[in-house]
């Protein structure tokens, strides 16, 4: 039994368990939407063709004049959800808008004053701290290689004279 739980979640899409729903998609509401509206336009179409191909012109031409109303009807809606949906648009480009002046230049803009702050910081942490601890650490540097030089003339003196300390006496 647990081979065959093992089996089943192997048989899953990687990152879905066996409850999980998949999320919702903008595509598939789109394409649910969409689909019957052209379907019923195609039946329509095709309907109206077949009338106005095989049946008396007479008794067509009723049919197909409800049919073509049903067209304008059908087009004067779509093109009513065209208008809505430039508005939408409109809309949601104003609000866009807006959320840059209202929200993201202020970002910015504290962006720039905090990158000003650390730029001055960084300027008097140079001037007042770093520089009086180089100067500083060059003048030891320099002293101990003073020191030194003085020590090493001093042992170079001192090799000069002879060892026995009596000048041949």
């Amino acid at each position: 039994m647990s081979q065959d739980k093992a089996t089943d979640k192997k048989s899953l899409p990687e990152g879905q368990l066996e409850g999980e729903k998949k999320p919702f998609s903008f595509m598939k509401f789109i394409l649910y939407i969409s689909i019957p509206p052209i379907m019923v336009i195609l039946v329509l179409f095709i309907g109206g063709l077949i009338l106005a191909l095989t049946g008396d012109p007479t008794q067509t031409a009723p049919r197909i004049g409800m049919i073509r109303d049903i067209f304008i009807i059908i087009l004067a809606f779509e093109f009513i959800l065209v208008v809505l949906a430039l508005v939408a648009l409109i809309l949601q480009v104003t609000r866009l808008i807006s959320t840059v002046e209202d929200e993201i230049k202020p970002i910015i803009e504290n962006t720039k004053e905090t990158l000003e702050t650390a730029k001055e910081t960084a300027q008097f942490v140079g001037k007042n701290v770093t520089s009086p601890i180089v100067g500083t650490q060059a003048f030891f540097a320099g002293l101990f290689v003073f020191l030194r030089d003085i020590g090493g003339i001093r042992r170079a003196i001192r090799k000069t004279t002879p060892k026995g300390g009596n000048d041949g006496k």
